[in-house]
C-alpha cells in the first residue's frame, strides 16, 4: 500500500494544493494534524483535508483552536488560532476538536502521531537519537518531527525496510 503523508499544513492552502498536485499516486493519504495554524486559510485547509485524507489526528493547533491566548508568546501562531476560530464553522470546529491523538492504519501496522507516540508526551518532539528507546515494534509517522516526517524506530522504517 501507497500512503501519502500530510502535516503540518497550519492553513495553507497554496502549499497543501501544491504538495498534493505533486504528489504520486497513492492508495490512501493520511494527516499528521496541525491543519490549521499561522495562515490565512483555515475554512478551506480543513474542507480539502476532510475530503482527501482517509484519516487525521490532531496536532497542537488543532487542539488548541478553542484557546488561541495559549500561544500568546508566538504572536504569529496565536494570530492564526484567533482567524481559525472566527472563521471556521460549528462543523469544522466539532471535527478539529473530535480528532484524535492517535490513528493506526494500514491494518494496524502503522502509528499515525502529531508528536511523540507516547500519550504523556503529547505535544513534545521527537528527536533522532529517541527513536531507539521506543518500542521496538513501534512504527509509524508524526507530525512535529525534528527530523524526517517518517521516524524510524531501532533502524526500521515504518516500510519495514
Amino acid at each position: 500500500m501507497r500512503v501519502g503523508l500530510l502535516s503540518d499544513v497550519h492553513a495553507n492552502l497554496p502549499a497543501l494544493e501544491a504538495v498534493l498536485d505533486d504528489m504520486p499516486a497513492v492508495d490512501r493519504i493520511v494527516c499528521a494534524g496541525d491543519v490549521i495554524g499561522y495562515n490565512p486559510w483555515p475554512t478551506a485547509c480543513v474542507d480539502r483535508v476532510r475530503e482527501v485524507a482517509a484519516a487525521t489526528v490532531r496536532g497542537n493547533h488543532d487542539r488548541l483552536v478553542d484557546s488561541p491566548e495559549r500561544y500568546r508568546a508566538n504572536r504569529m501562531a496565536e494570530a492564526g488560532l484567533e482567524h481559525a476560530k472566527a472563521s471556521l464553522s460549528t462543523d469544522q470546529l466539532e471535527w478539529l476538536r473530535g480528532l484524535p491523538r492517535a490513528e493506526t492504519f494500514a491494518g494496524d501496522r502503522y502509528l499515525l502521531v502529531h508528536s511523540h507516540p507516547a500519550a504523556e508526551r503529547e505535544d513534545t518532539y521527537v528527536y533522532p537519537e529517541e527513536f531507539a528507546t521506543l518500542d521496538g515494534t513501534w512504527r509509524g509517522t508524526t507530525g512535529s518531527c525534528s527530523a524526517t516526517p517518517t521516524c524510524r524506530a531501532r533502524g526500521r522504517s515504518p516500510a519495514g525496510s
